[in-house]
């Protein structure tokens, strides 16, 4: 990942700018048919420091729309719409909803399902209070919609939908996440680092994939890896200094599997390969998740 996208939490700690802000973030709202809805958190659960890090800055606020012919009704005078609204309080008493929604249009939609994104500038004032975040679906006249996977980076930059890291180990893969690499016989073995678990004049080199840097394991005991068909994954193990601390489990795995990391393990290293041996490309990977655990 290029150094841009690193920024440094209040606490002097690293973080990736792409990485959701927002915690515990598994609410959604879904509606079938003439109807509305509402679901909203109290308060909203971000990393510790957010107040310094939002304060005066630009924050990307998105989330997953999934709707099928949805029409609102267009006949009522209320809002029409499917809208995710944080909400912030200012020390001031200054009060802000910075959000993102799909507005009515009198001819319906087509089926529609990917993220919606919007851009604010905080105040550069002190925020108190992190109020709530609400999903709203608003005069539905018919049709399908779900509302999901809210999502607050810092910047104006459009990024897929990532859990925080507090939540799972990692995220989902996308296509700046993994990289062509091999793992060369014996490359695992102590002591040796990420650079040296690569060769880039193999032969083999297009039919493996990696992720592109080590994965932190923010102190989880254990973790999951869901494999989808025709992809197996192996997962290998660096310590603090990002040396390999050469334990692993050497058998591609390919059904979902949970992962407990050696003793001294602090980053991990996933490597992947398509079951037939063919080549393998960043797409195969797409719908693979590192996560869960303790």
């Amino acid at each position: 990942m290029n150094a841009e996208m690193f920024g440094f939490l209040p606490d002097g700690s690293t973080y990736t700018k792409r990485r959701n802000l927002m915690l515990g973030v598994d609410m959604s709202l879904e509606n079938t048919g003439s109807s509305n809805g509402s679901i909203n958190s109290d308060p909203i659960e971000l990393v510790p420091g957010w107040e310094k890090l939002i304060q005066g800055k630009t924050i990307t606020v998105s989330f997953q729309l999934d709707c099928d012919d949805l029409v609102f009704d267009e006949s009522t005078t209320g809002y029409k719409r499917v809208l995710l609204e944080p909400h912030f309080v200012f020390s001031s008493g200054d009060h802000w909803y910075p959000g993102v929604a799909l507005h009515s249009t009198s001819s319906g939609l087509p089926t529609y399902h990917g993220r919606l994104y919007a851009s604010y500038t905080a105040q550069d004032n002190e925020i108190s209070i992190a109020a709530r975040y609400r999903f709203y679906i608003q005069n539905m006249k018919s049709g399908y919609a779900k509302a999901s996977k809210p999502m607050i980076t810092l910047g104006t930059e459009w990024y897929p939908y990532t859990p925080a890291p507090e939540d799972v180990t990692f995220s989902g893969m996308d296509q700046n996440a993994v990289e062509q690499g091999v793992i060369l016989w014996g490359a695992y073995t102590a002591g040796k680092t990420y650079a040296e678990m690569k060769d880039d004049d193999s032969d083999s080199h297009k039919f493996r994939l990696r992720s592109a840097g080590l994965v932190p394991l923010l102190g989880k005991a254990s973790f999951t890896i869901n494999i989808p068909s025709g992809i197996c994954v192996i997962p290998y193990y660096f310590d603090s200094a990002g040396k390999s601390l050469g334990t692993v489990d050497s058998s591609w795995k390919t059904t979902t599997q949970s992962y407990t990391p050696p003793t001294g393990a602090v980053y991990a290293a996933i490597y992947f390969k398509k079951s037939d041996d063919s080549e393998i490309v960043p797409e195969d990977v797409l719908e693979v998740y590192i996560g869960g655990g303790g």
